[in-house]
């Protein structure tokens, strides 16, 4: 499926046109310096040298009208067309394909992103009118970001405003992010239960992410895990070995035995290299 990929920020805008089952790149570039007296189109092909030339872009529906011109003299197909957005508001949780009603969200919410959205949402606008037959999808930043929880995105202002404004986190960035944890569990595979994520260019932003479905973690009895061959059944055993007088001291209080009957109790027991051979960490 070959889909054509808007990035429209404030004052540029930056595409390509892919083919999501294979990521091969069929032609990229960018509009820069939108609204000024005269911008700069940069396009490239199938990665060849990008061009560049003086074009007007007094506005973002100017920017993408250039864009899809250049597109229209290739021959590659267009298939569907994503839109990144910059604030989702309290509307978003997730991706969305763009009608009357998710314009109408997009335009609602701008005021949180005044420089971005409108800009975004004209780029849509145009991209709906030139190709009414191709879906439209628009990627919001801020649905990666729904999922926190209320501790997390809440203000320490007086619930009733909160609640009236909408004020809370909405958090930035949210597909570099998203893109970050995807990689960082292809490569860490199970290993991977939370990371700090580092989105670091002309802005800047942190998220800490958790797997929302946790990882199981069984504690079993150390004696008779190996025993009853359950750790076949674990991904990890971690060994935790205490100083022998500190595990002489427990069984004392907890049994009421004697320090012989402590003692001996442990040496029956496997020892330490045991477990340090048997354990992974």
């Amino acid at each position: 499926m070959n889909v054509l990929v808007v990035n429209a920020g404030s004052s540029s805008l930056k595409y390509q046109l892919l083919d999501t089952d294979t990521r091969e790149v069929f032609a990229k570039g960018n509009c820069e310096r939108i609204g000024s007296d005269m911008g700069i189109f940069g396009h490239s092909e199938n990665g060849g040298a990008k061009q560049t030339e003086e074009a007007p872009f007094p506005d973002h529906r100017s920017a993408i009208a250039r864009v899809l011109e250049e597109l229209e003299k290739t021959d590659f197909t267009i298939d569907g067309i994503g839109h990144r957005i910059v604030q989702g508001g309290w509307h978003f949780d997730d991706s969305a394909v763009v009608d009357d009603e998710v314009m109408a969200k997009i335009l609602e919410v701008a005021p949180l992103a005044p420089l971005h959205n409108y800009g975004e949402a004209a780029a849509i606008e145009y991209c709906r009118e030139k190709y009414p037959e191709l879906p439209n999808v628009a990627v919001f930043d801020t649905s990666f970001h729904m999922t926190m929880p209320e501790v997390a995105y809440t203000y320490a202002l007086p619930k009733d405003v909160c609640d009236k404004y909408h004020v809370r986190k909405y958090g930035a960035h949210g597909t570099s992010h998203r893109y970050e944890w995807m990689m960082a569990k292809e490569i860490l595979g199970s290993r991977c239960h939370r990371l700090l994520s580092c989105h670091l260019g002309n802005g800047a932003s942190l998220a800490a992410i958790e797997a929302q479905s946790a990882c199981p973690i069984v504690l079993y009895d150390a004696p008779t895990l190996f025993e009853a061959g359950a750790d076949d059944f674990c991904e990890a055993v971690v060994a935790v070995l205490a100083p022998h007088d500190t595990r002489v001291q427990r069984i004392i209080a907890r049994d009421h035995l004697t320090e012989d009957a402590a003692r001996a109790r442990i040496d029956a027991q496997p020892s330490d290299d045991f477990y340090r051979e048997k354990c992974g960490y």
